[in-house]
């Protein structure tokens, strides 16, 4: 395990707190070559299209590290800008703000020609409390490409209540779910989320490198130039609060075995 991983997973909630562990993670981090995602299982790799670390600092832009290429980019917005420098297991991650339903989201690469099958879509996500206040949709989507595919964590209920992914299909109008599951985790705690989408073998939803949901619709869903949305998704509508590292896009149907893998990064083994 390395030096660091323990400090990198400590997050208290308490700002001053926070900002003392991120100085201290990232002086340990020098120290060691470890200390951001070159850690086995989180390297970006060519079928990743899009990769946003979202770890960069004193910026309002994201520059996609995937093979896409550089263009495709995402920025911060909202009436609240997101908090840059929040810290995660592998490095600085994003934290949302919760003072508004709108208040704060990352959005953009919308013009990347997504797949309509064989896909998969991560990200790293850590909650700062629970339940929410309800809204017209009982869902906190942290992941949102309009028509296209959204995943809600948490939804409304027990206190670290989250459920799994719902994705769009022809016609746009028309959407399939994986069948719900509720997983009660703790607050302050960072996860990781993978989604397959197959053209075989149907949808995957694995949580923490375990599968928790799967289905064997093999139908597609419909490519369009949305754009992502981090956070507060669909440019504000549903309210997501805690922080989010880790987002990518890959044109491969990844297996379990990836999902354990960074899964294992994560929590520094």
């Amino acid at each position: 395990m390395a030096i660091s991983s323990k400090i990198r997973q400590l997050v208290t909630g308490d700002p001053g707190m926070d900002t003392f562990i991120r100085e201290v993670r990232t002086a340990v981090g020098s120290l060691e070559e470890t200390a951001n995602t070159s850690a086995a299982g989180l390297q970006w790799d060519n079928n990743h299209a899009l990769a946003y670390s979202l770890n960069q600092l004193n910026t309002t832009t994201f520059r996609n590290e995937g093979s896409a290429g550089q263009s495709y980019e995402m920025r911060l917005g909202g009436t609240v800008l997101p908090r840059l420098g929040f810290p995660s297991p592998v490095g600085n991650a994003v934290e949302i703000a919760s003072e508004t339903i709108d208040s704060s989201y990352i959005y953009g690469a919308g013009t990347f020609p997504v797949k309509s099958n064989d896909y998969s879509v991560e990200f790293m996500f850590l909650t700062h409390f629970a339940p929410y206040t309800r809204g017209t949709w009982d869902g906190y989507a942290a992941v949102w490409k309009t028509q296209y595919l959204y995943s809600s964590v948490p939804a409304p209920g027990p206190p670290s209540t989250i459920d799994v992914v719902t994705y769009y299909t022809p016609p746009a109008s028309a959407y399939s779910t994986l069948p719900t599951r509720e997983l009660t985790i703790p607050t302050g705690q960072w996860n990781h989320v993978l989604f397959t989408a197959s053209s075989t073998s149907g949808k995957r939803l694995y949580f923490n490198g375990a599968m928790v949901s799967s289905n064997t619709d093999t139908s597609v869903a419909v490519p369009n130039t949305n754009d992502w949305f981090l956070g507060s998704a669909s440019g504000g509508t549903y309210k997501f609060y805690g922080a989010i590292a880790r987002f990518a896009y890959s044109t491969v149907v990844r297996p379990q075995s990836y999902a354990i893998a960074v899964t294992k990064a994560m929590r520094g083994w």
